[in-house]
């Protein structure tokens, strides 16, 4: 609980779509080399359609990819 802060460097070609304290702040095709933060009151959720695109930087610590290629993770 608390602040979030969430930093996303995109790394491939995916679908992104972010939800910041449940309202949508992003949704659309993300291309290599752009980068997206995001900060909200209790929660940022991510679903994208290609988990190994996206390098995300949770609360200052850096979480790596969020899986394969191809996958799809919310």
């Amino acid at each position: 609980t608390g602040p979030v802060q969430v930093q996303i460097a995109i790394q491939q070609r995916a679908f992104l779509r972010v939800l910041v304290d449940g309202e949508v702040q992003f949704e659309g095709r993300v291309v290599p080399g752009g980068i997206y933060a995001f900060a909200g009151e209790s929660a940022v959720e991510i679903l994208t359609g290609n988990a190994a695109a996206l390098q995300v930087t949770y609360n200052g610590e850096n979480l790596g990819t969020l899986g394969g290629f191809g996958e799809v993770v919310n």
